[in-house]
């Protein structure tokens, strides 16, 4: 996507027109973007835990299962 450097020079000198630094502009925008990283890394790592904890019971579940199976079928044997 082409960056269009006159339209950024004009929004900057807009900006300090109506006494807005757009170097501040810039900071506060890039707070609330790193803002938001924050918040969707926090739930991405809660969702990983969530699914790990999720994952690790039904493979405990299937291990019980598969020593259920050799137990019955070692009973059987005999």
């Amino acid at each position: 996507m082409p960056v269009n450097i006159n339209a950024a020079v004009d929004l900057r000198n807009a900006l300090d027109h109506d006494g807005c630094a757009y170097g501040q502009v810039s900071r506060e925008r890039l707070t609330h973007i790193q803002d938001g990283l924050d918040r969707v890394e926090a739930q991405t790592a809660r969702v990983e835990a969530r699914l790990t904890y999720v994952l690790s019971a039904l493979a405990l579940q299937f291990v019980g299962f598969f020593i259920a199976v050799v137990v019955y079928l070692l009973q059987r044997a005999h």
